[in-house]
């Protein structure tokens, strides 16, 4: 299963109609645990369109599934070539491939909370390499 990006306002309209059929009202995305490192289901939409608008070509290819109880982990690999800077890295044409786990809690069929990490910081290093 893929999920592609695009950076236009229908990307945004297409992402906010799939996610509300996805992701209960109370939904939260978390990074880590300070405050500010969880976001709802309105700011998810955002973030993510926000990389789809600078990652056009934005890719999410699941690679394994597991699934304990409620809850659902997801390997995934993210590949993609940012359009202008990145996190402070100048644009350079360059494609990168990352890895990303997600932790899904699903709750009346939609998934309520996800803990995720995507390795950044290697993108960043691929996009950086001479």
């Amino acid at each position: 299963m893929r999920r592609s990006g695009g950076g236009d306002a229908s990307t945004t309209a297409m992402l906010a109609s799939t996610d509300a059929q996805v992701l209960t009202a109370d939904y939260e995305s978390c990074w880590g645990y300070l405050p500010g490192e969880c976001w709802g289901r309105d700011a998810s939409i955002k973030v993510v369109g926000g990389f789809a608008k600078s990652i056009p070509d934005i890719k999410f290819e699941i690679k394994e599934v597991l699934v304990a109880g409620n809850r659902i982990i997801v390997r995934g690999e993210v590949t993609g070539t940012p359009a202008g800077d990145l996190f402070g890295v100048p644009h350079t044409g360059k494609s990168f491939r990352i890895m990303a786990i997600d932790i899904q809690t699903i709750q009346d069929g939609k998934i309520a909370r996800t803990y995720h990490i995507e390795n950044w910081l290697s993108a960043l290093g691929q996009l950086r390499a001479k």
